[in-house]
């Protein structure tokens, strides 16, 4: 699952409920990568102030990095604005990558990166930094 965290986003939402979203290429640290497709829940405003869950179960547009084996550790990546508007995260944890453990009921091992700009208009890229790995039941810092 990949979490978004928004803190605005200006002339963001078409009245179809469709927003493009934010593509993702993501890379852990022994050269795996994966890269999404338009972070959108279908019939959903997720780019609206707050949280964005996007599963791996559904059409989300999680594309290539649905079950991507990343080794449970995002190192670095890229965030690309692909609606229309001016997209702006939240400043803490924007992004997440949660990990589901296979026998147990919950996300053990997520990792939390943010953003070197908060601010994307269309097709404008940034880069993951600070990418961290978190442990179930402590805060990513």
């Amino acid at each position: 699952m990949i979490t978004v965290q928004t803190f605005d986003c200006s002339g963001c939402a078409g009245s179809s409920g469709q927003e493009g979203g934010l593509t993702l290429t993501l890379n852990d640290d022994s050269g795996l990568t994966c890269t999404s497709a338009g972070l959108d829940n279908n019939g959903t405003l997720d780019y609206v102030e707050g949280k964005a869950e996007f599963r791996a179960n559904e059409e989300d547009g999680m594309g290539g990095c649905e079950y991507a084996n990343l080794n449970f550790n995002v190192a670095s990546g890229t965030a690309t604005w692909t609606g229309t508007g001016t997209w702006t995260s939240a400043t803490q944890n924007p992004i997440c990558l949660y990990y589901y453990h296979a026998t147990n009921d919950f996300y053990e091992i997520y990792n939390c990166c943010d953003l070197a700009k908060n601010e994307l208009s269309e097709n404008v890229s940034t880069e993951l930094t600070n990418c961290r790995m978190c442990i179930y039941g402590e805060d990513c810092p």
